[in-house]
């Protein structure tokens, strides 16, 4: 399964030996209350037990719940023999203040399509493939055009076996149980300025972020029997969006279907009859986001061939991540400027309406994916990080992180039930800086004032010296959508294991998941 996780392309080996060195050389920010909390909930769900105690978790978080105490006199207190009434106002957890903005995220759109307006030109240069001609609109599928399966089952013959990106070994693979189909390079083909121009501005229009640049990048076709598994698209910096343009489908079906996977599409409220899926006829478009996951399912006959368009993010937008910069995504357009400028505006006040209520310190897990070292944001990840930046007598930083899950239960079989019961979930920073650290060998992470500490040498860490270490103060962290928002590295579920005795460990499990996350910290 192609992936995507929120660093930078080192070597696997740099980046294997960094993630699992983590929780020895570095000091934990905070814990995921969020992942408590579901991780929590599972265990007990696989295990069979503790039905009740699961419904009172998901209706309250101990830990985050925040009450005010006053007192409420009587009018008549002495005929009540002077007795105080304590009135406790409870104010809602951060984990349900953050479930609001999770709603929020749901109206987002992630995807989008619909039909070129005009033809395009396309020449295809590789040898067996030449082909020079204006694509033009086509709206449905017209039955067998054995005229157009022709011209593509010649495209398909003579072009490419496709490999897919694998992110955990860094390495291009070629299998054809994860992905059977072809492909013809960008080197290969050209399209008009016009369609590149078109392909822009509609992902500006449909996504609120117009300073884009489109990129052809290649030509897929699939023919009888080829798909490719559930996957996301290979993380670039700067990548912002992936657009498809149809070229020709005789398959008879709409075989891209987008949502599954970490994001699936019923953890959005979908049904399968509602799932997004899509043909790929001549100009018919999809767009979005590269994290979000996709696939082709298996064709039994005919052909689907559509140019993928890498968006990259323009140059001269990429400015620093700094409080009251304008995120990329809150951007106005130019092709209407009123329309989506106070659509944003809207956006932002709708995100700020939530995000205040919530007290510093604490992240935010990002429901987008990003590389190591990105400061521009896509989408509503975006207009958050603002309503955070913007926060007058706070500072608003973007962290990559892993969090380290661990659970252990064990059970008295005399007395039923389980005794013991530990489920954690510590966040660790992990910058360029922490994995460059690692790989010199550096052992004295985390002490506050070593020169080999990232956040003593590094005057952009400086503020984790704030949470971090003894007189740190630790963060907790929350997620609008936990499996969106975080990778898996590792997992390592072990079998029951008998003690002698009466107690057994009938569940344990450690793993390693990847995001990247906001803090926001109030001034000193």
């Amino acid at each position: 399964m192609q992936v995507q996780t929120p660093f930078d392309k080192r070597t696997a080996l740099e980046i294997n030996f960094a993630i699992r060195a983590v929780p020895s050389k570095v000091r934990p920010i905070g814990r995921c209350v969020t992942k408590e909390r579901v991780g929590r909930q599972d265990v007990i769900r696989e295990l069979g037990d503790g039905e009740e105690e699961q419904e009172e978790e998901e209706e309250k978080d101990e830990d985050e719940e925040e009450v005010e105490e006053g007192s409420e006199e009587d009018e008549h207190e002495e005929d009540e023999e002077d007795e105080e009434v304590a009135v406790v106002k409870a104010k809602p957890s951060r984990e349900r203040i953050v479930q609001q903005l999770a709603k929020l995220y749901k109206q987002s759109p992630v995807h989008a399509s619909g039909i070129l307006a005009e033809s395009f030109h396309l020449k295809v240069t590789r040898k067996g493939c030449e082909w020079d001609v204006d694509i033009k609109p086509q709206n449905a599928y017209v039955g067998r055009n054995t005229k157009a399966e022709s011209r593509l089952r010649k495209l398909f013959n003579n072009a490419a076996i496709s490999g897919y990106g694998d992110v955990l070994s860094q390495k291009t693979k070629v299998d054809a149980h994860v992905r059977d189909a072809r492909d013809i390079p960008a080197s290969e083909f050209s399209v008009s300025q016009s369609l590149l121009d078109t392909v822009s501005q509609l992902w500006g229009k449909n996504f609120g972020q117009e300073d884009v640049k489109a990129e052809p990048y290649k030509i897929h076709l699939y023919g009888p029997d080829g798909h490719f598994e559930a996957h996301r698209d290979t993380p670039e910096t700067d990548l912002v969006g992936t657009f498809l343009v149809g070229l020709g489908d005789s398959t008879g079906n709409k075989h891209l279907e987008l949502g599954l996977g970490a994001t699936d599409w019923y953890r959005r409220g979908g049904t399968a009859d509602e799932l997004p899926s899509y043909a790929a006829h001549p100009c018919q478009w999809v767009a979005f986001y590269p994290d979000v996951p996709h696939r082709v399912t298996r064709i039994w006959q005919g052909y689907r061939a559509v140019i993928a368009f890498k968006v990259f993010r323009q140059a001269a937008s990429l400015a620093a991540a700094t409080p009251g910069a304008l995120p990329a995504a809150a951007a106005t357009s130019t092709a209407e400027p009123g329309n989506l400028a106070a659509t944003k505006s809207g956006e932002l006040e709708r995100v700020k309406a939530v995000t205040d209520k919530l007290t510093a310190p604490f992240g935010l897990l990002l429901e987008r994916k990003y590389c190591m070292g990105t400061e521009r944001l896509n989408g509503l990840d975006a207009v958050v990080y603002e309503a955070l930046a913007t926060r007058d007598g706070h500072s608003a930083h973007l962290l990559p992180v892993v969090i380290k899950w661990s659970a252990e239960v064990y059970q008295n079989h005399e007395e039923g039930g389980f005794d013991m019961q530990t489920y954690t979930a510590l966040v660790y920073p992990f910058t360029a800086a922490h994995v460059d650290a690692i790989s010199r060998g550096d052992t004295s992470f985390g002490e506050i004032g070593k020169v080999d500490d990232p956040a003593a040498s590094d005057e952009s860490l400086a503020w984790l010296n704030r949470v971090s270490g003894t007189e740190g103060k630790r963060v907790p962290f929350y997620s609008m959508n936990l499996p969106a928002s975080t990778f898996q590295w590792s997992h390592k579920h072990e079998d029951p294991v008998a003690h002698t005795g009466n107690e057994s460990r009938p569940y344990s499990e450690d793993s390693i998941y990847l995001s990247y996350a906001v803090v926001l910290l109030a001034d000193e």
